[in-house]
């Protein structure tokens, strides 16, 4: 009885060594841990337990080992996948860490990678939202920037063209102020050469007074020189006139009445011409009247041949030119 619990306790602490996840066994030393029915039947001679069952327990215990042997590989191929994805996290590739942590979590199908990995497939999507994000700011800022640029440049074109228009208003009235200017001395000019004109014509006409006083000083001296030939010779000729008085009296008689006669028919002709003159203008009075009722007539042709007749009569007759022209340009 005291052999089998002896057996008993020493086969628990095999199972305990061999299962014990804190202390993994190597090959060499699960090597050493075999059940003999040679080591059994010399410890226990006495003992009725199954040799056989206790036989396949150990090696049920050593399968245990081999499959603790086992997940500790798993565990430590999954520390390195863990390590490596948190490592690439770090390092802000997160697609590789993602992959690091899957392979981690096919080894050892621990929950808690599936957190990590959601949690870096939470911030892909954070990163990619806020890269849209930041690009779609970029676009704005971009379209800003051009929107910003285009209204410069319409700004810039609004301002060149009122630089052009204030600069052809100031050309506009420069040449304006220069025209004027022109005109201003044009029109001086033209008032200095009139005033120079005006100049010279008093000069000329005060030299043509001069001239004329002149002439006729030399006239009054000439005549006065004739008056005194003449009175000397009238002295002379009353001296031949006491002499010949009797010839020259019958003489002047006859000159007297001869002037008479003369003067009597030059007072007949003018009357002669003054009549004439009267019957002309009678005459182109009445042809100017029947021209002006041919032409209220508007018988433009008869009016344009009677004031002819009234123009050949008395030419410059009234307003016998500007009907002339007028019966011209309607007929």
């Amino acid at each position: 009885m005291q052999i089998g619990r002896l057996f008993l306790v020493a086969l628990m602490v095999v199972s305990l060594i061999v299962c014990s996840p804190s202390s993994l066994l190597s090959a060499q030393e699960k090597e050493k841990v075999t059940v003999s029915k040679e080591s059994v039947e010399k410890d226990v001679p006495s003992y009725s337990y199954s040799l056989k069952q206790l036989i396949r327990e150990a090696k049920d215990n050593i399968k245990k080992v081999d499959e603790t042997l086992a997940g500790k590989q798993k565990e430590e191929d999954a520390r390195k996948y863990f390590e490596e994805g948190n490592r690439m996290y770090k390092e802000g590739n997160l697609k590789d860490a993602k992959a690091k942590w899957q392979q981690a979590l096919d080894v050892t199908q621990d929950p808690s990678m599936k957190d990590y990995i959601k949690k870096i497939e939470q911030q892909e999507r954070e990163r990619e939202a806020a890269e849209r994000q930041k690009q779609r700011e970029l676009e704005r800022q971009k379209r800003e920037h051009e929107r910003a640029q285009r209204e410069a440049e319409r700004q810039a074109k609004l301002e060149q063209q009122r630089k052009e228009r204030e600069a052809a208003k100031a050309q506009r009235e420069a040449e304006r102020q220069a025209r004027l200017e022109q005109q201003r001395k044009e029109r001086a000019a033209a008032e200095a050469a009139r005033e120079a004109e005006r100049e010279a014509r008093k000069k000329q006409l005060a030299a043509e007074k001069a001239q004329r006083e002149a002439e006729r000083e030399a006239k009054r001296q000439q005549l006065a020189a004739e008056r005194a030939q003449k009175e000397a010779a009238r002295q002379a000729a009353m001296e031949q006139k006491k002499k010949d008085q009797a010839a020259a009296k019958a003489k002047r008689q006859a000159e007297i009445e001869a002037r008479k006669q003369k003067l009597a028919a030059e007072k007949a002709q003018r009357e002669a011409e003054r009549q004439a003159e009267m019957q002309k203008k009678k005459q182109a009075s009445q042809l100017y009247q029947q021209a002006l009722d041919l032409y209220k007539q508007k018988n433009y042709t008869e009016a344009y041949k009677t004031f002819q007749k009234v123009d050949a009569l008395i030419p410059g007759y009234k307003s016998t030119k500007s009907y002339l022209k007028k019966c011209g340009e309607t007929s």
